[in-house]
């Protein structure tokens, strides 16, 4: 059973619309459930009824099972339950969608994925209520490993065989430490997310088809699926900047013990006259890129790894800072077990940290 927390109560509507055509093209089967809570942004209502979906769904929150579809223009799953209209951001709604759904549709495997805006160590989500909430709250990370956790205790799930965010920026060193006791496997973009998504058809078939299917070649085929839809179109974005990661939580440990040997290194070579640490922090891969033309800027992540690397390459480094990037270096390289990768992200470990510049 797939579970997807369809957050679309904003500027993505559209696209939430699109993407459950995308999971018809697949289908529940014997054995195979994908389903899907979503809320759209009914002030959109024109926006989604192009993308196919029936005017009657723009209001409220619908709980899909999605069916095999017969019609690719239009969303041809009806719901199979319809709820008041419910705010998103709150843990409690989430909670109850994954109780109520792991009741009604038991499996032996369950994966989870969250859409919808991401924010890294900020949070996820944004539920703009219909367009009647100027700056919604969001929900933290913290929150939603709480939420997620209280689920679990009641549906009797030991670990999920994955979790993704299906967001942009949620491949963040400070967001992984919240869901390592909840799966092995986490699927995120470091990077923005430039448009397209998962690529919901190919990867749902392909679950479908392998039930049995061992979750890291899963997600090596993910991120292949990924690049398939993100690279194929003429999306300059894409090509140049896109960073989609799949993450080993059971190598998290080691990361965050080697990140925080690497951080003490890091304040103890520290020195007001000593600009080495400026630069190299300026010579790494930045994400949050909002487009190619942004190239160049100062954004407020950057690529770990890579900044530790230049550390550990530096012969003027002192050697108990280079000691510690190789540490983090090699704990990185076990933690990113897939990545899809721009042109531009070339050289990228996979694994954001927040690391923002004064202008």
């Amino acid at each position: 059973t797939i579970l997807i927390y369809g957050h679309a109560d904003h500027s993505l509507s559209s696209q939430m619309a699109v993407d459950l055509r995308k999971m018809e093209s697949a289908g529940s089967g014997p054995g195979f459930n994908i389903v899907v809570q979503a809320d759209f942004d009914a002030s959109a209502d024109e926006d989604n009824e192009d993308e196919g979906l029936p005017r009657a769904l723009n209001r409220g929150t619908s709980r899909f099972l999605i069916a095999k579809s017969t019609n690719p223009e239009l969303v041809g799953s009806r719901p199979v339950e319809r709820l008041p209209e419910l705010n998103h951001d709150d843990p409690h709604v989430l909670s109850e969608f994954i109780r109520r759904a792991v009741k009604k549709y038991p499996a032996d495997r369950y994966g989870l994925v969250f859409w919808d805006h991401g924010g890294q160590w900020e949070g996820y989500g944004g539920d703009e209520q219909d367009g009647t909430v100027e700056e919604p709250r969001g929900m933290s990370t913290a929150e939603i490993r709480s939420a997620v956790l209280v689920a679990m205790k009641s549906a009797g799930i030991g670990k999920w065989d994955f979790i993704a965010f299906d967001t942009c920026l949620m491949g963040g060193v400070e967001v992984l430490g919240d869901f390592t006791d909840l799966t092995d496997i986490f699927i995120a973009c470091p990077e923005i997310d430039y448009g397209d998504g998962w690529n919901y058809g190919p990867v749902l078939r392909w679950l479908k088809e392998r039930p049995d299917a061992a979750m890291r070649e899963f997600g090596m085929m993910e991120a292949s699926l990924w690049k398939d839809l993100h690279f194929t179109r003429d999306n300059e974005a894409d090509r140049a900047l896109a960073a989609h990661c799949v993450y080993d939580l059971t190598a998290y440990s080691a990361v965050q013990s080697a990140f925080s040997g690497f951080a003490a290194a890091l304040s103890a070579a520290y020195a007001p006259s000593n600009l080495a640490i400026p630069r190299q922090r300026r010579l790494s891969i930045e994400y949050s890129l909002a487009d190619v033309e942004s190239l160049g800027e100062p954004t407020d992540y950057i690529d770990l790894g890579m900044f530790a690397g230049r550390f550990a390459s530096d012969p003027k480094s002192p050697e108990p800072l280079r000691k510690s990037a190789r540490a983090l270096v090699k704990a990185i390289e076990k933690l990113v077990i897939a990545k899809t990768l721009g042109s531009e992200k070339e050289g990228a470990s996979g694994l954001s940290v927040w690391y923002p510049v004064d202008d």
